[in-house]
């Protein structure tokens, strides 16, 4: 049987979109490859999206795992600021 995921995407202040898709898709699959659920990796890349558009350039804002896990992990308390 199928199923569908879902996971609400990140609001932040966005500089530039240009390679967020391809941000989503990379981190998307790291995830995979590293071994989270489909449902992690999905939240995941949907991070992985976002911060990619706050700054301009198509990977000057690529993430490191450390800095993914900070911005998943308290993106409430910090109303979508980044964390680096």
């Amino acid at each position: 049987a199928r199923e569908t995921c879902y996971h609400r995407g990140f609001a932040v202040r966005v500089e530039d979109e240009i390679g967020a898709g391809d941000a989503f898709n990379a981190g998307f699959l790291a995830a995979m490859f590293k071994g989270f659920s489909v449902e992690q990796s999905l939240c995941y890349a949907n991070a992985v999206g976002a911060i990619s558009v706050t700054v301009k350039g198509d990977q000057e804002a690529l993430p490191t795992w450390k800095d993914l896990d900070l911005f998943v992990e308290n993106y409430e308390d910090c109303e979508g600021q980044l964390l680096r």
